[in-house]
């Protein structure tokens, strides 16, 4: 499906990592093997990037979830 992009200030969504600085290729070039294959070549996957989303997951699974010592300091607890 060819679907148009979605506004993602209307989601839930709080992170974009863009993996290959490109444009997304046309429908017609999508199906040609030899424009993807160029594309690839010329819009590497950036490994910064993937280092990026890499260090964000490490940061969610090591989060305190919940402190009780914090909890009682604030007052409240989430």
């Amino acid at each position: 499906l060819d679907l148009e992009p979605e506004d993602c200030r209307l989601t839930a969504i709080d992170n974009v990592f863009l993996l290959r600085h490109a444009k997304r290729l046309s429908f017609e070039k999508r199906s040609s093997y030899e424009a993807v294959r160029k594309q690839h070549e010329e819009k590497p996957i950036d490994a910064e990037v993937i280092w990026m989303f890499v260090e964000r997951i490490q940061r969610f699974i090591e989060s305190v979830w919940y402190n009780s010592s914090a909890a009682l300091t604030r007052g409240a607890f989430i």
